[in-house]
């Protein structure tokens, strides 16, 4: 077995222990909402794994005939879906040539038609670069930037360029 493939079967015990612990709160959770709700705690829930249509509108008429009034916070439903606006990102931080802000890529991602809404539109885009840690990384004192790409300025070898000492990639 080779170095990257060790590395790579790593990284994969190392996720489904973050799963097994994420789905175990999750269910804590149920339960603790509904013993403080007043309510008897249900079936346990399979939350199972992401589905593809996260960020889709959600069909509220049948959602309203059996939900409780309004909260004062409502979650934004329509905003464009991580598949799409990751690879804009990537994109927009790989034509600017050096990493952005938030701010900076909320505006350069507005321009292109793909807008974040929500009450703190800027903290609602650091939630989903934030959740693509596979694909990007924040440089402290820089932005964000590429995982795969390097950059020099910040020292950052990027991961196709991490255990080698000429900076070629790992086969």
């Amino acid at each position: 077995m080779t170095d990257l493939e060790t590395r790579a079967r790593e990284r994969i015990r190392v996720l489904k222990e973050e799963i097994e612990f994420l789905e175990d709160f999750l269910r804590n959770a149920a339960k603790a909402a509904a013993l403080l709700g007043g309510g008897a705690v249900g079936p346990a829930i399979d939350y199972g794994r992401p589905q593809e249509a996260v960020g889709e509108p959600v069909d509220s008429s049948a959602e309203e005939a059996h939900s409780s009034p309004p909260s004062k916070k409502t979650r934004v439903t329509d905003n464009p879906r991580p598949a799409v606006l990751i690879p804009a990102v990537i994109d927009i931080l790989r034509q600017n040539g050096s990493p952005m802000s938030r701010r900076e890529l909320h505006e350069a991602l507005s321009a292109r038609g793909l807008v974040v809404k929500g009450s703190d539109p800027i903290k609602a885009l650091g939630t989903i670069l934030w959740r693509a840690g596979d694909d990007l990384v924040q440089l402290e004192g820089f932005g964000y930037w590429p995982k795969s790409d390097q950059y020099r300025r910040a020292n950052y070898a990027g991961t196709l360029f991490q255990g080698t000492t000429d900076g070629t990639a790992i086969k």
